[in-house]
C-alpha cells in the first residue's frame, strides 16, 4: 500500500516573497493522491509485488496565506530560523528546502529582549512550525485557513539545547 504527495513550487515565488503585490500570487498546497489536499485525506495506492500503475494529479494555485510569525530574537552571535514542514496523515514531512516561504527577520532586536518578525506566504494547509536556534528548537502545529491571512503567531523561545 502506497500514498502519493505532491508539493509544487512556482517559478515565480521568489517574485511574491520580495514584492506581496505582485499579480503573480499564487502557491500550490501539498496534494494527496488523487487530487485531495485535506491533511488527513488521501487514497492509498495498493500495488502487488511487480505490478506498474501510472497516476495523474491535478495541481490547483490557491491564493497564499500571509503570516506573521514572532520569535524571541537570538542572542548576539547566534542566528535564529523558522521552518514550515507539512503535515501528511499527521506526520511531519521534513523538507529544509522550504526556508523560502518566509523573507529575513524584521525588527530583530538581538540581545535586548526583543522580537524577530517573519512574514511569510504559505498554501492553506496544516504544518509543524519549528522555530531553531542552534540546536535548540520550539515546535508548534498550524493549521492554516485562507481567512487566516494577516495572522499573527508568537513563537515560545526554544526549550532544548544551548543558545
Amino acid at each position: 500500500m502506497y500514498y502519493v504527495a505532491v508539493r509544487a513550487v512556482p517559478w515565480y515565488h521568489f517574485e511574491l516573497l520580495h514584492n506581496p503585490e505582485s499579480p503573480l500570487n499564487d502557491v500550490f498546497p501539498l496534494t494527496r493522491y488523487p487530487n485531495a489536499t485535506g491533511a488527513e485525506t488521501g487514497e492509498a495506492i495498493q500495488l502487488a509485488a511487480g505490478e506498474r500503475r501510472e497516476i495523474d494529479f491535478a495541481l490547483h494555485a490557491v491564493a497564499p496565506v500571509h503570516v506573521s510569525v514572532q520569535t524571541p530574537a537570538a542572542a548576539p552571535g547566534h542566528r535564529g530560523s523558522i521552518r514550515w514542514e507539512d503535515l501528511l496523515f499527521g506526520k511531519a514531512i521534513e523538507d529544509r528546502r522550504r526556508s523560502f516561504d518566509c523573507e529575513d527577520p524584521l525588527d530583530d532586536d538581538a540581545g535586548s529582549g526583543g522580537t524577530a518578525t517573519w512574514h511569510c506566504h504559505l498554501a492553506p494547509g496544516q504544518y509543524d512550525l519549528i522555530y531553531q536556534v542552534d540546536r535548540a528548537m520550539s515546535h508548534l502545529r498550524v493549521t492554516l485557513r485562507p481567512s487566516d491571512d494577516g495572522l499573527v503567531i508568537p513563537v515560545t523561545p526554544p526549550t532544548s539545547g544551548t543558545q
